[in-house]
């Protein structure tokens, strides 16, 4: 692993601190370990509470130590939903959850199950990063961090996946000047995955949309979903008033008739 500068990847970095989620290619040995107060969640719906570690991208375990125990409780990731944690010193609301998935990417579907964060959410489609480890950091957010090897840059992706689909699908790289480019990457697979809004795949051909702004490109997705699945109905217009009709006329006094005399 090496430790790599902010000149080098500045471009890395600006993209990711705009999502407010910063990146790290440094030594993760002191993150390894860190713990938070949290929830492990089963395949079966089972649910166990406690100091959660945070799982790295590859564990074979998740471990939860209830309350008012000392020995964690090991699981078996295949066996598991998803991890939620939260950090009390960021607040009630800073809450994380990594999902065990598999990953279609580069056209094909990998065979290993990894833990992804979970960056984004919307009604019809949620938002995926990638890291060998995540740090959850005391302001709210968090870091990816990645080991490096062979002096070359670490791989960030942004995952996809809409409702029912059974794995995430890699959609945009992170990897601006390196292997693969971060728009064509996006240009080819993005529009694949977005294929059902020919709109969206237009702008990503024109580079109206780009992976530096992969939450705009979401957002727009999901109005657009939200708008297929619900059509507004049209207003309906509004009928011109009719004229009044005319006040009747007043009656006339009843006037008695004279008696006949007999």
């Amino acid at each position: 692993m090496k430790n790599y500068t902010l000149g080098i990847f500045s471009a890395l970095l600006i993209a990711a601190l705009m999502l407010c989620q910063p990146v790290s290619a440094r030594s993760f040995k002191s993150y390894s370990k860190q713990k938070l107060p949290g929830k492990v969640v089963m395949l079966d719906g089972k649910v166990y509470t406690g100091t959660v570690r945070v799982p790295a991208i590859a564990s074979k375990m998740a471990s939860v130590t209830e309350d008012g125990q000392k020995k964690p409780i090991l699981l078996p990731a295949e066996e598991v939903d998803y991890v939620e944690m939260y950090n009390p010193k960021a607040g009630p609301l800073a809450s994380y959850k990594i999902v065990r998935t598999k990953v279609f990417e580069f056209g094909k579907l990998r065979k290993n199950y990894i833990w992804l964060i979970e960056a984004g959410e919307w009604t019809h489609i949620k938002l995926f990063r990638n890291a060998h480890f995540y740090q959850f950091n005391d302001n709210g957010s968090f870091t990816l961090i990645m080991e490096s090897n062979n002096n070359l840059p670490p791989s960030f992706f942004y995952m996809a996946m809409r409702p029912g689909e059974p794995y995430v699908t890699t959609i945009a790289m992170d990897q601006r000047g390196f292997i693969g480019g971060t728009h064509s990457y996006f240009k080819r697979y993005g529009a694949e995955y977005f294929a059902d809004c020919p709109e969206l795949v237009q702008k990503v051909q024109d580079k109206d949309f780009k992976a530096s702004n992969i939450r705009e490109v979401l957002a727009f997705y999901n109005e657009w979903k939200e708008n297929l699945l619900n059509p507004k109905k049209p207003a309906e217009a509004v009928k011109p008033a009719q004229p009044a009709k005319p006040a009747a006329k007043p009656a006339k006094p009843a006037t008695a008739k004279p008696a006949v005399k007999k």
